[in-house]
């Protein structure tokens, strides 16, 4: 049994942080600091002067339940495998915006053996999230795994781009163009 939920973690968390509250505002700065700061190259881009609690943004406080909820299918058994996808499926649908729903659905894909819809789900993932050269590279590997050497060979070449150092990319490509 886990010790506490997401949510209780959360809330001590918070308390730690911001004993007073989590709705702490920025500081307002006179030109000469603004100066001084940008010198030392600690105020090249804007930000800073919104408040921290920025409308529209999901509270995550409100959304743990629906982590918690994705947490918990993602350890699925596997004759628990196929509801469980079709849960994640729809809890992903009820939050489209969200990656980890589609990295959970990805996960249990792959526990039976369906390749086509992992690699579905990591294409999802990425149009949320394109910056992230590891699931680019784990998608690359998935599609090579397909036999679609084109397209991992295509996959993996920009996970290279975007992370260079990242040695199971290289790998992955350099076998993919191996074997193409």
């Amino acid at each position: 049994e886990r010790h506490g939920t997401f949510s209780q973690a959360l809330h001590r968390a918070v308390n730690a942080m911001a004993p007073g509250g989590d709705r702490a505002r920025p500081r307002p700065i006179g030109a000469a600091e603004a100066e001084a700061l940008r010198s030392l190259g600690y105020a090249a881009g804007g930000g800073g002067a919104g408040d921290l609690d920025e409308p529209g943004l999901p509270d995550p406080r409100e959304r743990l339940p629906f982590f918690e909820r994705l947490h918990a299918l993602s350890g699925a058994a596997t004759p628990r495998v196929s509801s469980a996808m079709k849960e994640v499926a729809e809890l992903a649908q009820e939050d489209p915006g969200n990656p980890f729903a589609q990295e959970v659905l990805a996960g249990l894909a792959l526990r039976i053996g369906r390749l086509d819809l992992a690699a579905s789900a990591l294409a999802a993932f990425l149009a949320i999230e394109p910056g992230r050269a590891d699931v680019r590279a784990r998608r690359g590997g998935l599609v090579r795994a397909m036999g679609r050497l084109d397209g991992a060979e295509s996959e993996l070449r920009r996970a290279v781009a975007e992370d260079g150092a990242d040695t199971f990319s290289r790998v992955t490509l350099a076998d993919t163009l191996v074997a193409q």
